[in-house]
This record gives structure tokens, C-alpha cells and sequence, in this order.
């Protein structure tokens, strides 16, 4: 993944360090490609395929080496380990790469980052402070500081993003008037109750107002 991202950027940038035009540069081909990181209204796989490493769909040897890789660990309330995991049916397994293509198609990570602690937190803001510290050929000593660079290119911090990204896709869902999303709203408590270790964000969104940005 990162030496792709390393020779896109290379091309964006080439030739552009020195120059004094290289943000309006930049910030240019963010525009332009901006539409590649932004979440698709609905789910549709045929977005995926194999000719590049950010599109390529999972597999079912990929489900069963994933859960062959999980670490033992207590079951929680759901009583699901993995020994059953291990022992899923074909069927099951088909089912969890269709749900597992799914939400990579829509651009929605299937794992309830919104429970992340501060800590992972943390370390994904290092990682985009990285990033937007390249992009701008910000090098030390610094001349801006995270939060003037996150303004100057318009980029929300990483637990912003979290935060309102659950809120766009339940806002969408209730605007459908989803049959799902009514029966996980009307749920909600018992979702609550018997999911301790993944709390619904729907109900976190529902909660909390949205946070003051994060930037180191």
C-alpha cells in the first residue's frame, strides 16, 4: 500500500519542490482526485476488481487466512470463538467475503473504528500529519504547525473524519427509510447490552456532539 501511495505522490510532486506554486500544485490534484476518497451513496461490487492493489476484492482463501491469523482470545457475550470460526461452513464463509466486499466497496471500513482508543487515535494522526507534512514539503524546522497545515488544505483531522462518517451513513440509511436501520434503532438497547466490546455508533453519533479536532 505505501509504495503506491509513495510513486503517486512522487509524480504529483516531482519536479515542484522548489518551486514556489508547489501547494497551489498540490492542492490541485487533491481536487481533482477528491472523488476517490469520498464515501459512495450505495454499495455496488462491481467497483471492484483486480487491476489495482487499492480495488482488489477479497477472496475466500482470504476470510479463512484471516481468521487462521486471529488470536485466542475470550469470546464475550456472544460465545463465538475461534475454534467455531475456524469450523464455519462454505456457505458462511461466502457470506462473510460478500459482507467483507461490501463494505470495502462502499468505502465504509468494516471495523467500528469509531471504539478506537486514544492512543490508535493518536498514532493515525501521526500518520496523516506525515503525510500532509510531504505533501506540502513542510521539512524541519517547520514553518507551519499541524493544525495551520490541516486549514491551508482543508483536511478535518483523522477523529473528526471517524465522527462524522457513521453520522453520513445512518443519516443516508434513515433518509432511505432502511427496514434495517429501523430495526437496529428500535434494538438499540439490547445492542447496547450484548455488544459492550463494539458499541453501536449509532448510538455514540446520537450522544455525542462532535468533537474539537485533534491534531498531534
Amino acid at each position: 500500500m505505501e509504495k503506491p501511495y509513495r510513486r503517486v505522490w512522487q509524480e504529483v510532486s516531482a519536479g515542484e519542490f522548489e518551486a514556489e506554486d508547489h501547494n497551489s500544485h498540490i492542492n490541485e490534484f487533491r481536487q481533482q482526485h477528491r472523488h476517490c476518497t469520498t464515501p459512495y451513496d450505495f454499495i455496488d461490487n462491481n467497483r471492484l476488481d483486480s487491476t489495482t492493489p487499492f480495488t482488489t476484492p477479497f477472496t475466500t482463501p482470504d476470510i479463512k487466512q484471516v481468521i487462521k491469523n486471529m488470536k485466542i482470545s475470550s469470546p464475550g457475550s456472544s460465545g463465538i470463538n475461534k475454534t467455531i470460526l475456524k469450523n464455519l461452513p462454505d456457505n458462511a464463509i461466502n457470506r462473510l467475503t460478500l459482507i467483507s466486499n461490501s463494505s470495502f466497496a462502499a468505502d465504509y471500513p468494516p471495523i467500528p473504528i469509531h471504539t478506537l482508543s486514544k492512543t490508535q487515535l493518536k498514532k493515525l494522526q501521526i500518520t496523516q500529519n506525515k503525510a500532509l507534512r510531504f505533501a506540502t514539503n513542510q521539512r524541519y524546522p517547520y514553518t507551519m504547525n499541524t493544525r495551520e497545515i490541516h486549514e491551508y488544505t482543508n483536511t478535518i483531522s483523522v477523529n473528526i473524519r471517524l465522527h462524522q462518517r457513521p453520522i453520513t451513513t445512518w443519516e443516508k440509511l434513515e433518509l432511505l427509510e432502511n427496514q434495517h436501520f429501523s430495526r437496529l434503532k428500535d434494538n438499540i438497547e439490547n445492542i447496547r447490552k450484548f455488544n459492550t466490546r463494539f458499541p453501536s455508533s449509532l448510538l455514540s453519533v446520537a450522544r455525542e456532539n462532535e468533537p474539537n479536532p485533534i491534531y498531534n
